[in-house]
């Protein structure tokens, strides 16, 4: 007989904003940043309601520029 998994949403939805989960994704967020170059940067931390989330965005014109042409920010996060 196979175990049954049974998941609680307010447990989840507490672990997805606890502090740890805050620190985890900034870390990731600025490494994204850091691997797209110069020009680009990340947000502080923010809740949604349901979980923590960050943005890594342009910073600057040519980083902009540089992201339409080249997806910039979409490759740093697949690297």
């Amino acid at each position: 007989m196979k175990p049954k998994l049974v998941l609680v949403r307010a447990g989840v939805k507490e672990l997805l904003n606890c502090d740890g989960v805050s620190a985890a994704v900034e870390q990731i967020a600025a490494q994204t940043a850091q691997r797209a170059g110069d020009g680009y940067a990340a947000a502080a931390p923010h809740k949604t309601g349901q979980r923590v989330a960050v943005n890594v965005y342009p910073a600057t014109r040519e980083a902009a520029i540089d992201n339409l042409e080249n997806d910039t920010l979409l490759k740093a996060v697949y690297r």
